[in-house]
């Protein structure tokens, strides 16, 4: 089961996605901006508000590949996210099954064990997230091929002369695809591709991924200036599980943010989803997009 993200997330999401392809028939637009350098500032606003922004969030989630495809209430809190299955494969819960979320919660809420290692595991993610995304100024080649008021839209390849430093970064550097770029904000809006190769580790012992596998992401100033990601598709097929936070095969919309309080507990934020979680039922039986 995916682990519900917290700040870092988008983080994660921005350094994973090199992945649907940029159509044959666009051309390089001829002018004075230098894409590298759009790469760079979008890195460095990413890389600032992850370490800035400390606010916390509720929003609902909707994954058509997760376990039952499960619709949740997502909080985070200062002391970790914590989540309510309010959904599953688009109809209510059944009394039975609402008694068991409430089970769940409870044996989370007195498990402080497990909150450490869920948290641990983002955590780890971020720091790997962290460390892929400085490097996309220079593992890629990137093109600008449109621009408009709001938005740039950059092609990237690999770079022939980056030596990626890890197994991660291997992965990362057969990607290509393109890149949207806020203008405004100079944040990183949407980015897709696909893998461009086979990708094998230790001779395939450690893991491989197979050629042609794609990522997709989405993110959107969901308020106050706050960015998140709002989809995230991942189709790839292989082993090679580097990130605990996200799966090979996933289709997550998330959508409904409104802010917490920062000072918001841990049990707090249970009750909450509880209080919250009939409320917001009705949209969490709506079509995913």
């Amino acid at each position: 089961m995916t682990l519900p993200r917290a700040h870092a997330s988008t983080l994660l999401v921005a350094s994973l996605l090199m992945l649907s392809g940029l159509p044959g028939h666009a051309q390089a637009i001829q002018g004075t901006t230098d894409p590298r350098q759009l790469v760079q500032e979008m890195v460095a606003n990413e890389l600032k508000a992850a370490k800035d922004d400390q606010s916390h969030w509720m929003y609902q989630s909707r994954d058509d590949q997760s376990e039952g495809r499960q619709t949740r209430e997502v909080v985070e809190t200062k002391e970790g996210v914590i989540y309510r299955v309010i959904a599953i494969q688009g109809r209510p819960l059944t009394d039975e099954e609402q008694r068991q979320e409430d089970q769940r919660i409870q044996r989370l809420l007195q498990s402080p064990g497990e909150l450490r290692r869920q948290q641990r595991a983002r955590d780890e993610d971020a720091k790997k997230a962290k460390d892929m995304l400085q490097m996309l100024p220079t593992a890629f080649i990137y093109t600008l091929v449109a621009q408009d008021e709001t938005t740039f839209r950059l092609s990237f390849k690999p770079n022939p002369d980056f030596d990626p430093p890890t197994r991660e970064t291997k992965v990362l550097h057969n990607m290509e695809g393109t890149m949207v770029i806020d203008r405004r904000q100079k944040r990183l809006k949407k980015l897709s591709g696909h893998l461009a190769n086979d990708v094998e580790f230790g001779g395939g012992f450690f893991g491989h991924l197979k050629k042609g596998g794609t990522f997709s992401v989405e993110q959107a100033d969901v308020g106050e200036g706050h960015w998140e990601a709002v989809l995230t598709d991942v189709q790839i097929t292989g082993r090679a599980l580097f990130f605990k936070t996200i799966k090979e095969q996933q289709h997550e919309v998330c959508s409904n943010f409104h802010r917490v309080p920062d000072n918001l507990s841990l049990s707090q934020g249970a009750e909450l989803l509880t209080n919250n979680s009939s409320h917001n039922l009705s949209s969490a039986l709506k079509p995913v997009p």
